[in-house]
């Protein structure tokens, strides 16, 4: 009898180890699985897939600046992104490379600023000044920062303990929704040849808007060009409604009254 009671908590103290080591297990497993897939390159260069790039570049910079060769940086916000590191190589000479991130407050870029003066020897560095990222905005960066302010390699792989990533990791997927779609450094943030969004389509001047309003509709960008036409309206001709005009240039009459709704073509 005493034997029988010994082997039950036996078997109930393994049963209780496994139960707790399990979880550890699972983690340390994760973890080894998460390093070696490095969808973002923050650890290692890619192993047994294409070389890829994110373009959200708050998190993909500092694989970029630890893996990559190069002496000088462009750090903006979108305004720089369509710049192609070759441009600047030819223009400038020197070996860019473009690190900037859309809608950037300053705050922002000197993390990433600093992050690389400490792991690179740069010579040149194009900033871009935007006047609306210039005053002090409280932003929270605490889903990017610890990715180039820490040291402990351990801490920065928390970047990919989420849904998205361990099930990425797990199938060693190559989708471009986990490893990013970009095959080169050069242009590896660029929006202006965006073939999905197709937001390129409406540069080269405002005829363009007129012409591809299907774009416009699509992304709902009516209201946002609504809020400039009411801002630049009292700089054109202060004295006029243009929405209850008929007849006036094309242009003019595209940013102030197809936009509000008012013209034959409207949005």
């Amino acid at each position: 009898m005493f034997r029988n009671v010994l082997d039950s908590n036996v078997k109930v103290f393994r049963l209780f180890c496994v139960l707790a080591f399990l979880p550890l297990f699972v983690i340390l497993a994760l973890s080894i699985l998460l390093f070696m897939y490095d969808a973002l390159q923050i650890f290692h260069k890619p192993i047994l897939r294409d070389t890829t790039f994110s373009t959200d570049m708050r998190v993909q910079d500092a694989g970029i600046i630890k893996h990559y060769d190069f002496d000088s940086i462009l750090l903006g916000s979108s305004m720089l992104k369509n710049t192609l590191n070759s441009q600047a190589n030819d223009i400038l000479g020197g070996k860019w490379v473009n690190l900037s991130m859309g809608a950037s407050l300053f705050a922002e870029r000197s993390i990433v600023l600093k992050y690389a003066l400490t792991h690179k020897n740069i010579k040149h560095i194009i900033y871009s000044v935007d006047g609306t990222y210039i005053p002090h905005y409280d932003v929270n960066t605490n889903n990017f920062d610890f990715l180039y302010t820490s040291s402990d390699e351990i801490k920065k792989l928390r970047i990919y303990f989420n849904k998205k990533f361990i099930t990425c990791a797990i199938t060693w997927s190559k989708d471009t929704n986990c490893v990013g779609e970009k095959h080169s450094l050069d242009g590896v943030n660029t929006w202006i040849d965006d073939s999905k969004n197709k937001f390129y389509l409406l540069y080269g001047g405002i005829q363009n808007w007129y012409k591809y309003i299907g774009v416009i509709k699509s992304h709902g960008l009516r209201q946002d060009l609504i809020k400039i036409s009411k801002g630049i309206e009292p700089f054109i001709m202060p004295k006029v409604d243009f929405a209850k005009l008929d007849s006036i240039n094309m242009d003019l009459r595209f940013v102030s009254a197809d936009i509000r709704g008012g013209g034959g073509n409207t949005l």
